[in-house]
């Protein structure tokens, strides 16, 4: 056995609170050398100088003012030296000592589950919103009006019809609007009317019902050339404005030279919506007295027919192109979508549960990517169903135009009244739908 004695004479040691902190560290692991050279069962250390894991607790080592050591070594002779390092936790962690005990990654968790409730009752506000408030909002809206009036315009001719038939039903030689004026024109007839009730309660109901289809034709008839009309009134005015971008873009085309822009569809809608717009202005100008010549408002019926015909023919072309370029986004975004929740799922499998702050980030971020798959998808779905919409509404122009330019003779008497109520019906809807978001999107 030989016994070695080590002596540390005033050995200053720099203090926890000066700029270099870190400084006292060497020693500490000379330290621990020292300390692991001799086997557990035959070494002695003295207490004040044992060191600890924390190079930031309060230790004797780290003193400010020096101190006198001394350390005794007993080793056997055979045995080799033998050098251990203190192992460190897996998960143990550092707090440095300007930290106030929570750092950013902690603070970034924080937010992230406070913010999930907020958006939550964010979107619950931002659903409530009313039918008035849309429906007012079209009616603010110059499509919103046209549609609205288009809806008012069919059904009251659908009505007026009907009560008309009514009428005529009713009527007979006996019991028609006629007699009923000239018997009951007064007052006192009309007293007797309401005493006879209970002697002839058929005649009664027929007078009642006749009279009624009579006053309601008599009053609205009127209406649906007014609505008609009025809806000139909010088309008129656009020809001007066509004229001068059709001149623009023919100046355009001419200075480039590509006479190919003259061949899109976009260029050929704006020929017939001037063709469409100028003939309808010229139909205005005939109901409002301006213009009388009988001929020449012959043609410019025909031709507005014609032109709405043409109109309806692209619509239907446009609206097939658009849904099918829909439908590819739409199963596109669903593959990458089904392909992102594979790859999320097997790299849970394969990174495991290993810390549950990152996995609180990485289901944060995951949601934030799939909600944004989420609306994009919504989006596409949306026009989709606009093109459908706009499709469905087309045909109806289409096949209500039909029998207007080729004077086919219609299956029964309201054929055409009940595709004009469909188209309108499409079209408004389609703009509820738009206006709707607009409202929600501006919350």
């Amino acid at each position: 056995m030989t016994d070695y004695s080590i002596t540390i004479d005033s050995i200053p040691v720099i203090p926890l609170r000066d700029s270099l902190p870190r400084l006292h560290t060497p020693l500490t692991n000379n330290l621990h050398s020292i300390h692991s050279v001799t086997p557990n069962k035959y070494h002695s250390i003295d207490k004040q100088i044992y060191p600890t894991h924390s190079q930031w607790i309060d230790s004797p080592i780290n003193s400010p003012s020096p101190v006198k050591m001394s350390v005794t070594v007993t080793e056997e002779s055979k045995v080799e030296p033998k050098f251990e390092t203190p192992v460190r936790s897996k998960f143990q962690s550092y707090i440095t000592p300007i930290t106030d005990g929570k750092n950013k990654f902690d603070e970034k968790i924080d937010l992230v589950k406070e913010q999930k409730p907020k958006d939550i009752k964010e979107v619950k506000e931002i659903a409530n919103v009313s039918s008035i408030d849309i429906l007012f909002a079209m009616i603010n809206n110059l499509t919103g009006k046209d549609k609205l009036a288009k809806v008012g315009q069919y059904l009251l001719r659908l009505l007026l019809y009907h009560a008309n038939q009514t009428k005529e039903y009713l009527s007979d030689d006996s019991i028609n609007i006629d007699i009923i004026n000239g018997r009951y024109n007064d007052r006192t007839k009309k007293l007797n009317l309401l005493r006879n009730f209970i002697k002839h309660p058929f005649d009664f109901a027929k007078i009642v019902v006749i009279l009624f289809c009579s006053r309601f034709n008599d009053r609205f008839k009127g209406m649906v050339n007014g609505l008609s009309t009025y809806r000139q009134f909010l088309r008129f005015g656009k020809t001007p404005f066509r004229i001068r971008d059709l001149y623009h873009k023919m100046q355009k085309v001419q200075k480039s030279g590509n006479f190919n822009e003259l061949l899109t569809r976009k260029f050929l809608g704006e020929l017939i919506g001037f063709y469409y717009g100028i003939n309808d202005e010229c139909l205005l100008m005939f109901k409002l007295g301006i213009l009388t010549n009988k001929s020449v408002r012959k043609v410019v019926g025909r031709h507005e027919s014609l032109a709405w015909y043409y109109d309806s023919i692209l619509g239907i072309y446009n609206a097939v192109d658009n849904i099918n370029k829909l439908s590819q986004k739409e199963m596109d975004l669903n593959i990458q979508i089904q392909v992102k929740n594979k790859a999320r799922s097997l790299s849970k499998q394969i990174l495991g549960h290993r810390n549950e702050s990152n996995n609180i980030l990485i289901n944060y971020y995951n949601e934030n990517s799939s909600n944004g798959d989420s609306k994009e998808l919504e989006e596409i779905k949306f026009k989709k169903m606009n093109a459908y919409l706009d499709l469905y509404k087309w045909i109806s122009d289409f096949i209500f135009d039909s029998y207007t330019v080729f004077n086919w003779r219609l299956p029964f008497d309201t054929f055409q009244i009940w595709f004009g109520i469909s188209a309108a019906s499409l079209s408004t809807y389609k703009i509820y739908r738009e206006t709707r978001r607009k409202m929600i999107g501006g919350k």
